[in-house]
This record gives structure tokens, C-alpha cells and sequence, in this order.
């Protein structure tokens, strides 16, 4: 099985594309659903700075392209379907759309905050994305289990839920370190940086998983998880 992974939701934009070997029903050794052992690859992997809401389709399309040119049959696709950035997520998403329409493949929506904890997947975790207006997007999980409701919070109610010690990751942390420090002293540790990013390939098994259960969606089913609404919608209340 291929499955295209695609996360447009921050800075950090990324595709990957990944594929199953050694068995037809196959993720990867972490998220592994088959009655034997088997691995899954890594075929290709792009990552791409940009600011906030600066992401072009221009981008991810070159990208894919590229991921696509030897490797043009995929099964499924996986696409971040947020919380994140707005223009991010919808460009991600509908970037996605439009690749099961044409090729006719389901596509699994993942969740931002999801994939990040699965960077750290033992112990208490609570993954933080930078939601601007002096919030945060973030979920806790234990030992790889999503415990709580995915929140659009302050960062103070959120230090305020918070009785265990527990390891932050995201790009939220490089906003809202010192404050955690100051807040829970003695409580909080913080994930290496390359541990604080989204990884396409991440998401692209988490969708594998998914589509593999059954959990695939036409394109036309897909929709973004935002939390809040727009600085558009805002100004038109």
C-alpha cells in the first residue's frame, strides 16, 4: 500500500510519500495492524519554511509533483485537516481534494495536534500550536492516547488543568516556554525541536492506519477542523 501524506497546517509545510513492505496489509512497526511483522518506508519526504499565511498551492503541487514522478500510483492519501493555520489548512485540504478526485482514492483526515503527540509517544504529553490572539491549540495524551478534548485555550487555563508532569512539543513552546517554566516549576520538560514539527510521513501512517480500518473518506467528505473562526468571519459579526 502508497499513501501520500500532506501537512500544510504551520510553518513548516511537508509532504512525504510512504508505502507498506512485506505485507499488503502493512503501516509502520509503531502502528502495525497485521498478524505478522513488516515494515513500511519511507519513499520521499519534502519540507518547506514559510510564514504563517503565506503557503501557495504552487508550492505543495511542485512538491508533489516531484513525489509523484516515479511513484504515480498511490493508494489513499492522508492530508492534516487542522487545527493550524486557516489559509494552511485549507490550502493542504483542498490540495488533497482535488488529488482523490482525479485519482479516485479515499483520503484520511488527520488531526494537527494527533500527529505532533505522536512524536512522543510514551509518558504524558500536551502538544502546543500557536493559535495566535494569545492562545493555544492543544490536546493531552497519554503514553500515545488522546486523554482530553482537542482545546482552543489560554496558555493559563491550560497550565491550570495540568497536575503531573508533562512534556510540551509544538511551535507554541517557543512562545510560551518561560511561562510553563514560571507556572508549573519542576513539572514541565520540552520535546527537542525536531520533535516540535508535524512529519508528513507521520501523517501519512496515521492515514495508512486509518484507511486500512476503514476510516477513508471520498474527497468530497473531508473537512477542516478550524476551532475558531477567521480574523474574516470575526470582522464580519
Amino acid at each position: 500500500m502508497r499513501v501520500l501524506g500532506i501537512d500544510t497546517s504551520t510553518k513548516a509545510g511537508s509532504v512525504a510519500l510512504i508505502q507498506s513492505v512485506g505485507a499488503d496489509i502493512c503501516v509502520c512497526p509503531d502502528l502495525c495492524v497485521c498478524p505478522t511483522p513488516c515494515v513500511c518506508i519511507i519513499l520521499a519526504e519534502y519540507t518547506h519554511e514559510h510564514s504563517r499565511d503565506s503557503i501557495s498551492d504552487s508550492w505543495l503541487i511542485s512538491a508533489i509533483d516531484r513525489l509523484l514522478q516515479d511513484e504515480n500510483k498511490i493508494d489513499g492519501i492522508a492530508v492534516v485537516i487542522g487545527p493550524g493555520g486557516f489559509t494552511g489548512v485549507r490550502v493542504g485540504v483542498s490540495t488533497a481534494k482535488g488529488l482523490g478526485y482525479a485519482l479516485g482514492v479515499q483520503i484520511a483526515g488527520v488531526i494537527s495536534l494527533d500527529a505532533l503527540a505522536a512524536n512522543i509517544p510514551d509518558g504524558f504529553v500536551c502538544p502546543i500550536m500557536d493559535a495566535m490572539r494569545g492562545e493555544v491549540y492543544a490536546a493531552f495524551y497519554e503514553d500515545g492516547k488522546r486523554i482530553s478534548e482537542y482545546m482552543l485555550i489560554k496558555p493559563e487555563d491550560l497550565a491550570q488543568r495540568i497536575t503531573l508532569p508533562v512534556t510540551f512539543l509544538g511551535d507554541g513552546v517557543r512562545l510560551w516556554e518561560e511561562f510553563f517554566i514560571k507556572r508549573l516549576p519542576g513539572m514541565v520538560s520540552f520535546a527537542p525541536e525536531h520533535n516540535s514539527y508535524i512529519k508528513a510521513a507521520t501523517v501519512a501512517s496515521m492515514g495508512m492506519k486509518m484507511l486500512l480500518e476503514g476510516k477513508g473518506k471520498q474527497p468530497g467528505e473531508i473537512v477542516p477542523l478550524y476551532l475558531r473562526v477567521s480574523n474574516a468571519e470575526e470582522r464580519c459579526k
